[in-house]
């Protein structure tokens, strides 16, 4: 095999979106490093540079901010990626927590091995636009989901987009990413459960 079998899901992410050839892939998989986190782990915290990417084999995680209130900003699960754009391509300090609310398997993409890419591979360039170009939409989809009125719509978006969230995650976080109380998102399930019968 011409990587190790932890890479698998992640090769076969970016083989979607570029063609490589084998000598590509190992140059590229040998800069990798696998770990695996406990619950409660932060990835990455406020004053942090991030210099890497993450992709999720296995877990779950959320952009939060902490403080007098808690914000829930965004979640990412298997087979997605999560990073701190700001700091990984103009080195500013990390203004939130990437907290792991699961036990979770990651695969770690350092800054170094990105550039190697965009200077090594055919479609290196090709692999960093679409990845910037996916966090930018999704950072600006979060912005947009935060501000929007309909707290059904961005409930039901958001058990499209996390269909197990309710079994993985508690109901406190799920509020605060609604940015609602307890007693609300309650009230929205019953309202949901009505409204599906």
């Amino acid at each position: 095999m011409l990587f190790h079998p932890v890479y698998t899901p992640l090769v076969s992410v970016f083989s979607q979106v570029i063609k490589w050839s084998d000598e590509e892939i190992v140059g590229f998989t040998n800069q990798f490093t696998f770990g695996q986190f406990k619950k409660g782990f932060y990835l990455l915290q406020p004053g942090d540079i991030c210099n890497q990417l993450w992709f999720f084999n296995k877990g779950f995680c959320r952009i939060v901010i902490k403080g007098e209130k808690e914000k829930s900003l965004h979640f990412v699960q298997e087979h997605n990626f999560i990073s701190d754009l700001s700091g990984l391509l103009f080195n500013f300090p990390a203004k939130f927590y990437f907290e792991l609310l699961e036990n979770s398997e990651i695969v770690s993409i350092p800054k170094s091995a990105l550039l190697w890419a965009q200077e090594n591979m055919t479609e290196g360039n090709k692999l960093a636009r679409i990845f910037h170009e996916r966090e930018a939409v999704a950072k600006l989809e979060s912005i947009y989901d935060t501000y929007f009125p309909d707290i059904m719509y961005r409930y039901e978006k958001m058990l499209l987009e996390f269909p197990q969230i309710e079994q993985r995650v508690s109901q406190r976080i799920i509020a605060s990413y609604l940015n609602i109380s307890r007693v609300h998102l309650s009230r929205l399930k019953a309202k949901r459960k009505n409204l599906v019968k």
